[in-house]
């Protein structure tokens, strides 16, 4: 039943389906990178912000710190200097990496990121186990498991894949909690939510709804109990941030709350180059305005506050294009436009560098999407929403950050695990009496005191 904890034998019956899925995803992911790329990555084939991400890593393996070289203007043109143009988690996991393996070659990164991406894959199977069937579960893993916007960020160094695994993380841990709403439990989840924030930074507008959700999901036991839950899990997730504010203010001389990305991305998505549907750029960023910027700052600092600037005054300047463009930027988001031979350069080769896999991963958003929107008007009409509420926030968060940060595909895949696992109930409920369990309106759980 809904309301309970899984049982003992529920469990050993999921491993074997988690251990399955697990292998088959990694399998994928091999042979993908083999295909697509070559399955030894040297430096020369970084592309993007994985070049950023090896470099800051290779940086602290060697104990040089959490340094970039600076290639703006000023007196510390081409020096290694503290930065926090990336948010620290990943980065420092990378590290970890290079140094169980005693070397720095992103081969063994691309390893890490292949085993992390493959044990999401895994937990959605108890995810979906515990929101709904063990069946749904083993469908949703498996769906993952060969899900092209998932295996296409396993070629890279990239932060999706751990970001995606920490959404999961927190999926788990809310089911957790709402079973049996508890101070402990709340810190777990606080714990999880600021550590996807130090991962990307738009894991903020995951944790806020996050943490309402917590209060609103105990009140039962009382309205003190219920906001001194979602208070602490807020509490433990700024504690976990608190560390790199005092290293930033100390080493960047700024209150730089996770990263100085916030300017180039505000500076480089909102201005009238990209309102232009003749650039294959289009509701993108502007990457000339965004490098203009940087080469004249004297510092990182400068080049975000400039950049933030520009942005902020433009949307001021310019409300009814700052709304187009947010449209403009669902249609990046969502895939909701089909200009294949423009994709592998406007997007940088998201979600890979595959013409192939491009086409290929577009239509298979578009079935997932479509068979999880079925499912979720059916659990409404059901009444049996309330366990998919979490995911739902999470999505909506993510889908949010996206369409105002000009995000494309590669980053709406962390939310994409909660479709996929509402695409699998609505599979379920149509083959079998035995998978209608995913239509299943949950049993209360029992008043917290």
């Amino acid at each position: 039943m809904y309301g309970d904890e899984p049982s003992m034998k529920t469990r050993h019956s999921v491993a074997p389906a988690l251990i399955a899925v697990f292998v088959l995803a990694v399998l994928v992911r091999f042979a993908f990178a083999a295909t697509v790329s070559t399955w030894h990555l040297d430096t020369d084939h970084l592309r993007g912000d994985s070049i950023d991400f090896h470099t800051l890593a290779a940086n602290l393996d060697a104990g040089r710190g959490y340094a970039l070289v600076w290639k703006g203007a000023g007196p510390h043109h081409g020096q290694l200097q503290p930065t926090a143009f990336r948010a620290p988690v990943w980065p420092g996991v990378l590290a970890g990496v290079y140094k169980l393996a005693g070397s720095r070659s992103p081969t063994d990164g691309r390893l890490a990121v292949i085993l992390i991406d493959a044990l999401t894959c895994a937990l959605l199977v108890l995810l979906g186990t515990r929101l709904a069937s063990r069946r749904v579960g083993v469908v949703a893993g498996l769906v993952a498991a060969v899900y092209l916007p998932l295996v296409a960020n396993t070629t890279q160094l990239l932060s999706d894949p751990l970001f995606t695994l920490l959404m999961v993380l927190i999926l788990l841990g809310a089911d957790h909690y709402r079973r049996g709403p508890s101070l402990g439990r709340a810190a777990l989840i606080g714990l999880v939510l600021g550590a996807a924030i130090l991962t990307r930074a738009n894991g903020a507008l995951v944790a806020v709804p996050i943490v309402l959700w917590m209060a609103w999901a105990s009140r039962r036991a009382g309205w003190p109990m219920a906001l001194a839950r979602g208070g602490l899990a807020a509490v433990v997730g700024l504690a976990v941030l608190v560390p790199w504010l005092v290293r930033n203010e100390a080493r960047m001389h700024a209150f730089v709350p996770v990263a100085t990305q916030s300017g180039s991305v505000l500076g480089g998505a909102y201005n009238s180059v990209m309102l232009d549907r003749s650039n294959p750029s289009w509701a993108t960023w502007d990457y000339d305005a965004i490098l203009t910027a940087a080469l004249k700052s004297r510092s990182e600092v400068e080049w975000d506050r400039t950049m933030r600037k520009a942005g902020l005054d433009w949307m001021h300047d310019h409300p009814g294009s700052t709304a187009k463009l947010w449209v403009l930027h669902a249609q990046r988001y969502f895939d909701l436009f089909w200009e294949q031979s423009a994709r592998p350069t406007v997007l940088q080769g998201n979600p890979s560098k595959s013409h192939v896999a491009n086409l290929i991963a577009v239509p298979e958003w578009w079935l997932v999407a479509v068979l999880a929107l079925l499912a979720t008007l059916e659990l409404a009409r059901r009444r049996a929403l309330e366990v998919w509420a979490p995911g739902l926030l999470l999505f909506a968060g993510l889908a949010v950050s996206g369409i105002f940060l000009a995000d494309s595909t590669r980053y709406r895949s962390p939310g994409d695990t909660v479709v996929i696992l509402l695409a699998a109930v609505w599979l379920c409920s149509r083959v079998g009496a035995g998978f209608r369990v995913g239509f299943r309106r949950p049993a209360r759980a029992p008043r917290q005191g």
